[in-house]
Parts: C-alpha cells; sequence; structure tokens
C-alpha cells in the first residue's frame, strides 16, 4: 500500500520526471485512476476503521489518501466496494505501507 497526501486527481509526480534522469517504473501491474470510497484500520491495534480514497488501484496495490500519516511498514486492515452499485459487498484485504 501506499499512502500520500494529495488532492484526488492530481497527476502523479513520477509523470513529469524524464527518464534521462535515471526514473524507471518499477510496477509489474498498471495503475488505474480510480477513487474509491474505503475504509482501513492500522494491524494489531485496537482501532476503529478510518475512511480514505484510493487514488488508483491495480492488482498489486493501490495509492490511497488518508487522513492520518501512516509510517512505512504498517500493516493495515483495507475494506473497499466489490461491485458498482452502493449495495454491492465489500472486500477486507491485508496490506503494508511501502512509502
Amino acid at each position: 500500500m501506499r499512502q500520500r497526501n494529495i488532492q484526488p486527481n492530481t497527476t502523479s509526480i513520477l509523470q513529469y520526471i524524464p527518464k534521462s534522469q535515471g526514473f524507471q517504473e518499477q510496477r509489474k501491474m498498471a495503475r488505474l485512476d480510480i477513487p474509491l470510497a474505503v475504509t482501513y484500520r492500522s494491524m494489531g491495534k485496537r482501532q476503529t476503521f478510518r475512511n480514505a480514497t484510493t487514488i488508483n488501484v491495480s492488482a498489486g496495490g493501490c495509492l490511497l489518501l488518508a487522513p492520518q500519516q501512516l509510517g512505512t511498514g504498517t500493516d493495515i486492515d483495507l475494506v473497499m466496494p466489490w461491485g458498482t452499485r452502493p449495495e454491492s459487498q465489500k472486500v477486507t484485504l491485508k496490506g503494508k505501507v511501502i512509502v
């Protein structure tokens, strides 16, 4: 999981770094710009779920806009909708903050 405090629909700064400066995309899965209302909590602690929004998602992870700073290496539970309707089921995922 990634967390960064930016506004939804903001272009990623990675799009502005020319490859000549040494930047090379390392993601194995394509990211899709899909804002989803999700909830999350840190694992291992008796915390309540907090609201957040995805900026983009892929099969390998997501960029999460969260109301609090999440430290690198933090394990989290993430609950996201599964389907397109408000009454759709939700899926709970286990993740780790990597940046």
